[in-house]
Parts: structure tokens; sequence; C-alpha cells
């Protein structure tokens, strides 16, 4: 109990600064301009092309809900997949009062109303312009000249050369990508729930287009379950990936639990049922393909391990909306004890599961780990 409250703790003093919902790419696709829980500009870089330190002539601005420090703009065409437009993630939110705004707005506002303004000189954070303009101004005032003001003097979102970047790979302003295999995830609909983290967000449904070397392969859209979690359940959030767990394994009242780091490990009082995850970033970007590779193996490989102490039935294999997962569950006579390993991967990264119990039988211990699996989601940062 004492570990729950202190990664409680720790989690409570570094949520604000790490565990941010990401800003997404943007995608134009059938004509709509929709948002993109996918990044495939990070799997173009790789230990011989190096990511870039920046991809802006000035310095690009850092933000918590933008570790990537980009939002890219993509468009499918014919079927192709191109990157179109680079931006910085957030000086399109930032203000700045220089002399050249004062000049502009001179024969715009009323002579007090420019004095006024000149104390706000050099003055850009984001949305705090505002509430530092409305005490400079007064309410009146500054409904009233708001506006002008505002849009004198945002300072423009940054755009990349993607020229520069591309080289001979950027033709009529747009590159073709010709690198990315993988799912693109786009959610649709209202939201259903809101994780504060990546893209864990749910919607109610998810439109996941399947690319390969750059071509749109294939398409499926997925409904979301917008139920509220079952009695005596609650969502576990680690670093970079949900998990749903019975809340005797934790102590909660609101059901909702958080680690804040990527290893969990929790069991009840009398050690009957536990569980252990695990998340890591993979080495290099995977595909559609080399995820269902890697699960495969990876079961395969910890059920050799632990098939001294459990006996293994046939491994189970899908294809989630989240990525590509892969279970199998095991049986210790002996011990009267039943373990599900799991395993998921996206396109950066894995996160590999173990679920113990003893004293039960198969029907309710499948049923349990079964609500388990289904819960969990490995989120994509856009590293």
């Amino acid at each position: 109990m004492r570990n729950v409250i202190l990664i409680l703790i720790g989690f409570m003093l570094v949520n604000k600064a790490f565990g941010t919902a990401q800003i997404p790419d943007r995608l134009i696709y059938n004509n709509d301009t929709i948002r993109l829980y996918s990044n495939p500009l990070e799997s173009f870089y790789n230990k011989d092309n190096p990511r870039p330190e920046s991809f802006f002539e000035l310095d690009g601005c850092w933000s918590t809900a933008c570790w990537r420090g980009y939002q890219a703009t993509w468009e499918i065409k014919e079927n192709k997949l191109y990157l179109v437009e680079i931006l910085d993630c957030c000086h399109g939110d930032e203000y700045y009062i220089t002399d050249e705004v004062i000049d502009y707005l001179r024969d715009k506002l009323q002579p007090e109303v420019l004095e006024k303004i000149k104390d706000l000189k050099g003055y850009s954070l984001d949305w705090h312009f505002q509430n530092k303009l409305e005490k400079k101004l007064g309410k009146k005032e500054y409904q009233k000249n708001k506006e002008i003001i505002l849009k004198a003097s945002i300072r423009p979102r940054q755009k990349a050369d993607l020229t520069k970047l591309f080289g001979e790979h950027c033709k009529d302003g747009k590159v073709f990508a010709f690198w990315f295999s993988g799912d693109l995830t786009i959610p649709k609909g209202k939201l259903v729930e809101y994780v504060h983290m990546g893209y864990g967000s749910m919607y109610e449904k998810t439109l996941v287009l399947n690319i390969e070397n750059g071509i749109l392969i294939d398409e499926a859209e997925y409904e979301n379950k917008s139920e509220k979690i079952k009695n005596g359940f609650g969502v576990l959030h680690a670093t970079s990936y949900t998990i749903v767990v019975p809340l005797g394994l934790v102590a909660d009242k609101d059901g909702y639990l958080y680690t804040f780091t990527d290893t969990i490990n929790f069991s009840n009082i009398d050690k009957t049922s536990s569980i252990e995850a695990l998340a890591k970033f993979n080495e290099e970007r995977t595909t559609s393909i080399t995820r269902k590779i890697l699960v495969e193996e990876t079961i395969d490989s910890l059920s050799k391990k632990l098939s001294a102490d459990y006996e293994f039935s046939t491994k189970t294999t899908e294809k989630f909306r989240y990525g590509t997962a892969s279970w199998i569950d095991g049986f210790n006579n002996d011990k009267n004890e039943r373990i599900r390993i799991f395993t998921m991967s996206n396109i950066n990264s894995q996160m590999i599961m173990y679920y113990k119990e003893k004293g039960v039988n198969e029907k309710d211990f499948v049923k349990r780990a079964d609500y388990i699996t289904y819960s969990v989601q490995l989120m994509e940062f856009g590293y």
C-alpha cells in the first residue's frame, strides 16, 4: 500500500509537466480536414537518418501538449499519402506587442488606448496576454478593440521548408510518404472519455487507414463502446498506456488510478491475484506486418520461459484499433493458479502484461482476463 501512495504522490507532482494530451497531426481525406492520432513523420527518421534538432528557421516552441515539436498536415490523394505542411505547435497562440505592431495600430486605435498597450511590449504568454490586455484597457475598451489588437499582434506559426528537409523528395510543395507503413488512426464522432495523456481519449468511432510504403491499402471503422467501467474495476493510467484492473489490486475510491511509470506491479492483500505490466519504446518503428511478428515472437518466448511452471493453451492474436495484440493462458495444477501473458505493440512501443489468479475456475478467470485485455490502450505520443 505504501508503494501505491508513493506512486500516486509522484504522479500528482509531475502530471502537470508530462501527463498531457497531445496536439494531433491533421489529415486531408475525402475533402475533409480531420484529426490524426498518428505521427507518420517520426518513422522517417532513424540512426542513419537522424531527426533534425529543429524543423524551423527560428527556435521552435516546446509544449507538454506537443512533445514532438511540430504539427504536420497530411493528405491522401489518389490513394497516396503526402506530407504537405509542417508547422510549429504553439506560436499561433502567442502575442507580441512590438514597435512594428504599435506603428500599424496608430491610425486604428485612439491615442489613449495605444498608450496603454505600449506597456505590454514584448509580452508573449499566449492566452495570458488577453487577460493582461483586458486589465490594461478595462472591460468596455477591451471588448471594443480586442479583435484588431489580437489580429495585429499574434505571432504567426512557423512553417518548415520541406525542400530543405526532404530535398528531391519534395515535389510540387509536398512529399510522398514512401517511408511510412502502418495504421493511421482517426477519431470520429463525440468524445466518449477524455484521457489527459498522449492520444488516449476515446471517441464514438475510430477510423483506421492501413498504409504500406505510402499507399492506402485498406480502411476499417470501429465502434467504441461508451459503457461505464464495470463495478469492481478501475482504470489504471501508466505513462504510455491505460488498463482496466480489479480494484482489489489497488485502493482508489474514484476508480481511476495513476502510476506515472511504464512499469506497474500490484497484488491484493492475500496475494491471490496480481498484475504486472511494463511498456518500452521499440528500437525501430514497426509496420503492421512487423508488429504482428513482434507480438507473436514475444508470446512464444515468454510462454517458453514459463513452460516449466505453467501448461499453456492456444495463443490468440488480434489486430486492435490501438495496435496488434497477442495473448495466451496458462495453468499450474500444483498451485491452482492461472496466468495470462499479454502483449500489444503499436508503431513506436510495446506493452507486456502478466495477470495471475489463484483458486479460481477457468470460466471466471477468462472472463476477468478478457475484460482487462480488451481495455488496454497503448498510447501514441508522437516521439
